[in-house]
Parts: structure tokens; C-alpha cells; sequence
């Protein structure tokens, strides 16, 4: 029972949650519209440039962190194999 009041309880704070990301969105998007950003190039003062930015440098680092966890991954017993090769030794 307990479990079932605490998920009802997380689905609610996530719809809140939720719910104040969209209005915050709703925010920034109209004074986007009603404000002119100056930036250093061009580029920075394209429409909803930030969130743009921000976008694609999330996509970047979660692609990054696929590929890093590639190269770097050990296999589950790896400590496991490295102790029993002393223990032989």
C-alpha cells in the first residue's frame, strides 16, 4: 500500500513539474518576442537561439558520453579477474 501512495504522489509532483517547465517555456518564449538580444555575431541573434544552443550542446554530450563509455567500459568481472590472476601468481 505504501508503495502504491508513494508513486501516486511522484506522478503528481512530475505533472507540477512538469507543468512549471511549460510555463517557464510559455515565459522566455513570449520575451523572446518582445525583446532584441545584441550578441557578439550574428548567429546570437537568431530566434530562440540560447535554447537552440543549449539543445545541441546536450545532444553533444550525451552522444560523447555514448562514445567515451565505448572506449573506457571494463567488463562486470574485471576487478574479479585481476585478483584471481594475483592469487594464481
Amino acid at each position: 500500500m505504501k508503495h502504491k501512495v508513494e508513486t501516486m504522489a511522484l506522478e503528481r509532483y512530475g505533472k507540477a513539474f512538469t507543468l512549471v517547465l511549460v510555463i517557464a517555456i510559455v515565459i522566455l518564449l513570449v520575451i523572446e518576442i518582445f525583446t532584441h538580444r545584441h550578441g557578439e555575431l550574428p548567429i546570437e541573434e537568431m530566434f530562440f537561439f540560447p535554447a537552440v544552443y543549449g539543445f545541441c550542446a546536450f545532444v553533444f554530450i550525451v552522444m560523447m558520453g555514448k562514445l567515451l563509455r565505448q572506449v573506457i567500459m571494463r567488463p562486470e568481472n574485471y576487478y574479479q579477474n585481476e585478483e584471481a590472476d594475483r592469487d594464481d601468481a
